[in-house]
C-alpha cells in the first residue's frame, strides 16, 4: 500500500487513541479526586473518634483528683472499667455527628457557627449515651455505679478537644487546598456581575478549594458574560450553553456547580437542577430572596456570600 494510504489507516487510530487517552485521564483524575476527598472524610472521623476518647479519659481522671461536684473517692475503679462507656460515648456521637451532616465538609463556615454546632451535637449525643448506657448495662455485668462526675467532665473535655481537632482537620485541608491537592472543580451558570463576583470571591479564597472552569450561558444572548460597567471582571472560559450540561459535567468532572441566575423563575431552576444532577455533584444556588429556605433548602455560604444547597 501506498503512504497515502497508511496515512489513512493512521488517522482514525491515532483520533481513537487521543479520545481514549483523554478518556483515561478523565477517569484516573476523577478516581483520585474520591479518593482524596473520602481519605480527608476519613481522617476527620478519625479525629473526631481520638478526640472524644481522649476527653473521656481526661474526664476520668478529672474526676478522680478534682473536687468537683464533690471530694473524689479514695480508691475509684479502674479506668478499664470504663471502658463500655467510653466506647458508647464515643459511638453514639460520632453516629450524632453523621446524620447531623457533621463530616459533609462545608466551605467558608465561620469558627463561631461551627462550635456552636459542636456543643450542640456533643451535648445531645451525650445524653443519648447516658440513656443508652443505662439500659444497655441495667442487670448486667457492666451495671456499675459510675460517678456521674465522669461524665460531666467527658462532655466538658469533648466540647474542647473535638473543637480542637475540627481545627486541626480544617488547617491540614486548607494548607493542601492551597497546595493544589483536593481542590474541586466548579462550573457557573449564568454570567454578568453575579457571576463576576462568585469569581473574584473563589479568586480571593484559595482555602475554599475551588477551581473555577468556565461558565454556562443561560439564554441566547449569554447574559452579558462580561460586563465592562462592573468592578469585577470574568476570566474564564465561556463553555457553552445550558443544554450541554450533562455532557460538560461529564467531560470535565465537575463536582460543584453554582446557578448565579436570582432572576431565573422556578421552572428555570428546575431545569437547571435536573440537568446538573449527574452523580455526586453538589449544587448550590444564588438567591434572589430567602424565600426559598422554607421549601427545605440549606444555607451555605461562599466567604459571606449566601449560598442555597439544592443537591449536597
Amino acid at each position: 500500500p501506498s503512504s497515502a494510504n497508511f496515512a489513512e489507516i493512521e488517522a482514525p487510530l491515532s483520533s481513537s487513541t487521543t479520545i481514549f487517552g483523554r478518556a483515561l485521564r478523565n477517569r484516573l483524575g476523577a478516581l483520585k479526586f474520591t479518593q482524596i476527598h473520602a481519605a480527608l472524610q476519613t481522617f476527620l472521623v478519625a479525629i473526631d473518634i481520638g478526640m472524644l476518647s481522649f476527653a473521656f479519659v481526661l474526664g476520668y481522671y478529672a474526676r478522680a483528683t478534682l473536687p468537683f461536684p464533690n471530694i473524689p473517692v479514695g480508691d475509684p475503679p479502674p479506668l478499664t472499667e470504663y471502658l463500655p462507656m467510653l466506647a458508647i460515648h464515643t459511638v453514639t456521637i460520632i453516629v450524632l455527628f453523621y446524620f447531623t451532616r457533621m463530616y459533609h465538609m462545608h466551605r467558608g463556615i465561620n469558627r463561631f457557627d461551627l462550635g456552636i454546632t459542636i456543643a450542640q451535637n456533643v451535648s445531645i449525643g451525650t445524653f443519648i449515651a447516658i440513656a443508652v448506657e443505662t439500659l444497655a448495662f441495667k442487670n448486667s455485668t457492666l451495671d456499675l455505679d459510675y460517678p456521674r462526675g465522669v461524665i460531666v467532665y467527658a462532655w466538658i473535655f469533648s466540647l474542647i478537644t473535638v473543637a480542637l481537632g475540627r481545627e486541626l482537620h480544617r488547617q491540614i485541608v486548607v494548607r493542601l487546598r492551597k497546595a493544589g491537592i483536593g481542590r474541586d472543580q466548579l462550573l457557573i451558570i449564568g454570567g454578568g456581575s453575579i457571576a463576576a463576583r462568585i469569581i473574584d470571591r473563589i479568586n480571593r479564597s484559595p482555602q475554599l478549594g475551588f477551581d473555577v472552569i468556565g461558565i454556562v450561558s443561560h439564554d441566547a444572548e449569554t447574559q452579558d458574560v462580561v460586563d465592562e460597567t462592573e468592578p469585577y471582571s470574568i476570566d474564564v472560559p465561556l463553555l457553552g450553553h445550558y443544554e450541554e450540561l450533562p455532557t460538560l459535567i461529564d467531560s470535565r468532572q465537575i463536582n460543584h456547580v453554582i446557578i448565579a441566575l436570582p432572576d431565573a423563575t422556578r421552572r428555570e431552576l428546575a431545569t437547571l437542577i435536573s440537568l446538573c444532577q449527574r452523580g455526586t455533584v453538589d449544587i448550590k444556588i444564588y438567591p434572589d430572596t430567602f424565600a426559598f429556605i422554607t421549601s427545605g433548602l440549606t444555607v451555605d455560604q461562599l466567604s459571606g456570600m449566601p449560598l442555597l444547597g439544592v443537591r449536597d
